[in-house]
């Protein structure tokens, strides 16, 4: 006797064969079954992670250039080194009303770019201080860093490097609520050093919320 049959399967005939189907909603994607859950950056402070922070002339990645790249590279209990590295985007970007409309946020002027460095210039001597320090990395948030990051001339990607977790949803989880950077900074008592929205203060910041949220009993004054 054949078994019954849900109402959702399909059927049909091959040979001697009846080949039931299940519905598409049931079915589970080979790439949904590769998909591994992201490492929580809380779990890589033992053999240490960078916390990363840019600056850019602008908020959409392919219309928008990397002024400033920075990062905090924290290892148990400590923010062991920094790396910090203005950037010149071109004489062109200084015209974009994006970048007019960025520097009153970052306060990266032309006479302090100027001094930068060239993209790839920049990129190589960070990749070759993520490579001392760690090759885990994470952001607050991760999103919009790791998506000018992972692009040429950076190419902070796999294989090589591990974005983990989000440091902002990671914070979420610990403490309950969302808030922007320097306002959970506010919250846990941590004294900025330089300029909010400035690439190393920003990173420096965001390493401190790290450690903060690292601690089995957490303060926060709100």
């Amino acid at each position: 006797m054949d078994s019954p049959k849900s109402p959702e399967q399909a059927q049909s005939k091959i040979g001697n064969w009846i080949v039931v189907r299940e519905p598409a909603s049931t079915q589970t994607s080979s790439a949904t079954k590769r998909r591994k859950k992201v490492a929580d950056p809380l779990w890589s402070l033992e053999r240490g992670v960078v916390v990363i922070d840019i600056e850019t002339a602008g908020l959409i990645r392919d219309a928008s250039r990397v002024l400033e790249v920075a990062g905090a590279f924290v290892q148990g209990k400590t923010i062991v080194d920094t790396f910090d590295a203005v950037i010149w985007p071109g004489e062109w970007v200084l015209k974009d009303w994006r970048y007019k409309e960025s520097i009153e946020i970052h306060k990266l002027t032309p006479e302090k770019l100027r001094d930068g460095l060239s993209a790839e210039t920049a990129a190589g001597r960070f990749r070759d201080w993520l490579d001392v320090c760690s090759v885990d990395v994470t952001a607050y948030p991760r999103s919009y860093d790791s998506s000018f990051l992972i692009q040429d001339p950076f190419l902070v990607c796999a294989p090589k490097y591990r974005w983990v977790a989000c440091l902002m949803s990671t914070a979420i989880k610990r403490l309950g609520y969302k808030a922007k950077l320097g306002a959970l900074a506010i919250d846990l008592g941590i004294q900025r050093d330089g300029l909010a929205h400035t690439g190393l203060s920003d990173a420096k910041v965001a390493a401190e919320i790290l450690l903060k949220i690292s601690e089995e009993k957490i303060e926060v004054s709100r």
